[in-house]
């Protein structure tokens, strides 16, 4: 079973495992929370509305547990997507998940994939990525 925050953006500049920023998906600028707390990466049902064109769902069964003790089943998962961060292409793989206030939250899946650091103090998020480079 995955896990989830769901918090705000206020609440995002105030934790010390979370940072917030832009990045986008083929032109289309989305609101991203990198989440250390979430064990999954997520896109929300309305970025799938912006881009879901562009998308290529295959099914999947998972669950995810919300701090306030609800757990919700998951059933798309988009796939190896290109998400592009300062001009760097990143691979992600998203579940399918009404949020509110990100349109993306990559998790510690995906983090850990690249190597993140995340400095919640300075509010930036620093990727090795594949190659080891920063």
């Amino acid at each position: 079973m995955g896990k989830a925050y769901v918090i705000n953006r206020k609440q995002a500049h105030k934790a010390a495992t979370a940072v917030t920023g832009i990045l986008t998906f083929n032109s289309v600028p989305l609101i991203v929370l990198f989440d250390s707390r979430a064990t999954h990466s997520l896109i929300s049902s309305n970025a799938v509305s912006q881009i879901g064109h562009q998308l290529h769902k295959n099914p999947t069964n998972l669950l995810i547990s919300l701090p306030v003790g609800q757990v919700i089943e998951c059933h798309v998962i988009f796939e190896n997507r290109p998400l592009s961060i300062d001009q760097k292409v990143f691979k992600a793989d998203l579940t399918q998940l009404d949020l509110l206030e990100f349109d993306i939250v990559l998790g510690m899946d995906w983090l850990s994939k690249q190597g993140a650091t995340i400095d919640c103090q300075k509010q930036k998020v620093t990727l090795k990525g594949k190659k080891g480079k920063r």
